[in-house]
């Protein structure tokens, strides 16, 4: 009689659960990281390049400005560099001399009619002060007030000053005017285009 023969040892070895769960996982995280290690690789190669390239480039740049510099005659720029020197000072001396006519065309427009001016004095001190002096007569007393507020009124001088009052033959009252004038307003370069001083007047 044939005998059979059982047992209960398994044949194969036993894989204990989730041992092929955690090595996807981590075949998961390599890829991962190779991934981002390739990224990474691939971006500094790229910046790399560019800066290889943007070098050159410079350096290319640099070499044909040199060229063109030594390609402009240095007499040219010499004589270029004297006439732009010329053209500044005389700009600057255009701009900072100092001229009369705004005060002649102040006293044309703020001059009363009833007023008349005889003589006039200017004076440019030495250190930039400008003064001017006059003397005139006016029909009467009154005519002189009206006269002093309106060369009071105006930007050019500056705190004016009637002096030595008195009455002529003919009944004017003579007098004599000082003032210092605004510097500024006598610069050529602030006349150029610039309005009258003192809006024209008709008063009697």
């Amino acid at each position: 009689m044939a005998e059979l023969k059982t047992s209960f040892i398994p044949q194969k070895p036993i894989i204990p659960r989730g041992k092929g769960e955690e090595s996807s996982s981590i075949n998961l995280l390599v890829s991962l990281f190779f991934i981002i290690f390739f990224v990474v690789l691939l971006t500094a190669g790229g910046l790399y390049f560019y800066k290889v390239a943007l070098g050159q480039r410079i350096e290319t740049m640099s070499q044909s400005l040199d060229r063109a510099r030594e390609a402009i005659e240095p007499e040219l720029v010499t004589n270029l560099k004297r006439l732009d020197d010329r053209i500044r000072v005389s700009d600057s001396l255009i701009h900072s001399h100092k001229v009369i006519f705004p005060v002649f065309k102040f006293l044309e427009n703020a001059t009363l009619q009833s007023v008349q001016f005889s003589q006039l004095t200017y004076t440019l001190n030495p250190t930039g002060e400008a003064t001017i002096s006059l003397t005139g007569k006016a029909r009467g007393y009154a005519s002189l007030a009206l006269q002093s507020d309106a060369l009071g009124a105006g930007a050019i001088l500056e705190e004016p000053i009637f002096s030595n009052l008195g009455l002529d033959r003919e009944g004017n009252v003579a007098f004599n005017l000082s003032s210092a004038i605004d510097e500024k307003l006598l610069l050529y370069g602030n006349n150029l285009a610039a309005p009258s001083a003192a809006p024209s007047t008709n008063q009697q």
